[in-house]
């Protein structure tokens, strides 16, 4: 199973639209300028910088896999293919709206597996950083309705433009792994504050 991450993390830079990094670059760079200011008006130290601009590029990094794995990325080359070929730029895929069908498809059939390690682990980084990023984000009921909201659109996407299938219980995997990750953030600065 390392491998198949390893393998998924290699591809998201050897296939990456062509679109993503000019998206992410600007944006990299304008928060960057924003904390180095901050910085320099002493809003805060060299080591808080560090770690705000290390925060960062982990948070840049983890959006442009979260795009690519979900295939969002795709969208705008299925749209640009759509067009070419004057078809309807929706391409809407069936959706699973049965919670717990096909977790119990893919339990009986193949064990646990990539498929719902992966979407509990897709959005659990989230449900970590929204804490980091977003101070006023304490609460465990907004930090899971972001995380739910984050995946519902996923889904919405898949489904408005046919690049993927969506499924009830990604919705579900995708919120209980947000809320781990917000557990485990929630542990690990309890851990650091008390040492």
């Amino acid at each position: 199973m390392s491998s198949y991450f390893g393998r998924a993390f290699q591809d998201m830079f050897q296939f990456t639209p062509p679109f993503v990094l000019p998206i992410f670059g600007p944006i990299f760079l304008i928060i960057a300028i924003i904390l180095i200011l901050k910085y320099i008006k002493k809003e805060f130290s060299l080591m808080f910088l560090s770690w705000y601009l290390f925060l960062l590029m982990v948070t840049c990094v983890y959006a442009m896999g979260v795009l690519l794995v979900t295939r969002v990325a795709d969208i705008p080359l299925s749209v640009y293919q759509n067009l070419l070929e004057s078809r309807d730029i929706f391409y809407f895929s069936t959706p699973q709206l049965i919670p717990f069908n096909s977790l119990t498809h893919i339990l009986n059939i193949y064990g646990v597996g990539t498929i719902i390690l992966g979407n509990l682990l897709l959005l659990l980084p989230l449900g970590f950083l929204l804490p980091l990023w977003l101070r006023k984000l304490r609460n465990v009921y907004q930090v899971g309705l972001i995380v739910m909201l984050t995946s519902i659109v996923i889904e919405l996407l898949q489904f408005l433009f046919g690049v993927g299938i969506p499924n009830i219980d990604d919705i579900l995997l995708n919120t209980i792994g947000g809320l781990v990750g917000y557990g485990s953030c929630r542990i690990l600065k309890n851990f650091i504050g008390k040492s």
